[in-house]
């Protein structure tokens, strides 16, 4: 079913939420850039290590930099200024989860 028309852009309606697996070498591409993003929450699953969420492509560097997202915790978007980009993590050491919810 399509619904939402931001911008005349025709998406898919309801939330898509999944899990990712991290890790502290390489960045991860944890969402695709899309034009149709409205929010987005990402938690942290594991109580011990935190990860960098990164505004960003994985392929641009593997840098410890970004959003600094510590275990069990969640950061969500600003719904009045989306990114729409590619995002992308890296861990700080080990290889936490985020689960992912986008609509």
């Amino acid at each position: 079913m399509i619904s939402r028309t931001p911008g005349n852009r025709a998406c898919a309606e309801g939330a898509t939420v999944k899990n990712v697996a991290l890790n502290s070498t390489t960045s991860t591409k944890i969402l695709d850039a899309s034009e149709c993003r409205q929010f987005v929450s990402i938690t942290n699953l594991n109580n011990a290590v935190g990860a960098y969420i990164k505004l960003q492509a994985a392929d641009l560097d593997d840098d410890k930099k970004g959003i600094y997202l510590v275990g069990i915790n969640t950061w969500e978007m600003d719904t009045t200024k989306v990114y729409t980009g590619e995002i992308s993590a890296i861990a700080a050491t080990d290889s936490p989860t985020f689960s992912i919810t986008e609509y």
